[in-house]
């Protein structure tokens, strides 16, 4: 009867430990889920400020861009001594919309989003330009000619020939989209 007291008792213990190990199994489960799905909430988030950064800056460059044109007209029907003053603020305009500050807040942004996007491109691809490597970010965005024109503060016909140079430089064929290449690269 001890002996059979005991077996049932090891019996009971396996049963707990097995159904312990079970519950473990399923929480260490839970865990993982949940913390993808931060992970997933977060680089969302991340996504809707990079998008919103962006629109900022094609904004502020629209703006500026239009501004600068406004000011020109407005320099050649003022008086003398008033153009001087218009010409300094074209001037403080042009230097703003050379500024690349806020493209190394945008990279670092870009880069925790899109998992070190630009970093592989570097590696992968060294001798793209600065310019060609924001062209690339842009496309990753799926971002149209239209939309990344004011933000490379070029013409959208500038925007269509530096996709034809990348892609001499990415040595792609006539046939390969450009976007989608950027998204599985």
């Amino acid at each position: 009867e001890k002996k059979e007291l005991k077996i049932k008792q090891a019996q009971r213990i396996q049963e707990k430990e097995a159904a312990f190990q079970q519950e473990f199994k399923k929480t260490e489960a839970e865990i993982i889920k949940l913390t993808n799905e931060k992970l997933e909430a977060d680089v969302r988030h991340k996504s809707r400020e990079l998008a919103s950064a962006t629109m900022h800056l094609m904004q502020k460059a629209e703006m500026m861009n239009k501004l600068r044109e406004d000011l020109k007209k407005l320099q050649q029907i003022v008086a003398p001594e008033n153009s001087k003053k218009i010409q300094q603020l074209v001037r403080n305009i042009e230097m703003d919309l050379q500024l690349d500050e806020e493209w190394e807040q945008f990279e670092l942004h870009f880069d925790q989003v899109h998992e070190n996007f630009l970093k592989k491109l570097r590696e992968k691809y060294p001798n793209l330009t600065p310019k060609d490597q924001k062209l690339c970010a842009y496309l990753r965005m799926n971002l149209s000619t239209k939309e990344i024109a004011p933000l490379m503060k070029i013409s959208i016909r500038g925007v269509e020939i530096s996709r034809y140079r990348l892609r001499k430089k990415l040595d792609l064929d006539p046939d390969t989209n450009l976007i989608d290449f950027m998204i599985k690269l």
